[in-house]
């Protein structure tokens, strides 16, 4: 009887341990409609002449940003750069070093260390985060060109932890694109530590575990 009762008292500290870990895991966008307002520099929305890609674009709006909304790839121009998107072409700013760069104000101070953009695929973009104790602009990430057409989704590495309430996106200049630039979606994510993940899986393990003895102690009772 002792036993059966350290084996269910086992089972239920391991359980919640997995349920608590299993609920940090859950990773929840931060970047959405309600949680921020943009400023943005340069010229967007404008064609050069003769570009080509009148057919199928739509008004350029920052909101698109984080509408919380991907565009979908599969049927073109669905995903063309310039269709759903926040875009610009370099070409009408000038120079490509005249950077052109949409801020997220987000209200509020997050934590991220992770992030998903949907952008022009060979393009490469900044992202990046307002200091709070300096107020001076950091990298975040620097997002490399994809292969692929039009609109294509990437995601960062696992960085460590930002905590900002401001997040800025512009491109890398001297890059291999074509001038042309856009965003469709931002998404910031807070994941939890190697160590949460680690007792989520020690929990998980010793649930089987427990309920693998007791099996086996009813079996051979």
């Amino acid at each position: 009887m002792r036993s059966l009762v350290s084996t269910i008292c086992g089972l239920t500290v391991a359980a919640t341990a997995a349920l608590t870990a299993s609920s940090a895991v859950a990773a929840i966008n931060e970047i959405h409609d309600g949680t921020s307002n943009t400023t943005f520099v340069g010229e967007q929305g404008t064609l050069r002449p003769n570009s080509g890609w009148d057919a199928g674009s739509t008004t350029s709006l920052p909101t698109n940003v984080y509408d919380g909304s991907f565009v979908e790839p599969e049927t073109q121009p669905l995903n063309q750069w310039n269709a759903k998107s926040f875009w610009w072409d370099q070409d009408v700013n000038g120079d490509d070093n005249n950077i052109v760069s949409l801020t997220l104000n987000l209200k509020q101070t997050f934590t991220f260390n992770s992030f998903t953009i949907q952008a022009d695929n060979n393009d490469a973009y900044l992202l990046q985060y307002l200091d709070g104790a300096t107020q001076t602009w950091l990298t975040a990430w620097s997002i490399p060109s994809v292969g692929g057409w039009g609109l294509e989704t990437r995601t960062s590495p696992l960085l460590p932890a930002i905590e900002t309430d401001a997040l800025r996106i512009s491109h890398l200049p001297n890059g291999d694109g074509d001038g042309f630039y856009a965003v469709s979606e931002l998404q910031g994510f807070d994941l939890p530590e190697p160590a949460t993940w680690a007792l989520m899986l020690l929990g998980v393990g010793a649930v089987g575990a427990a309920m693998r003895s007791q099996r086996k102690a009813l079996t051979t009772a």
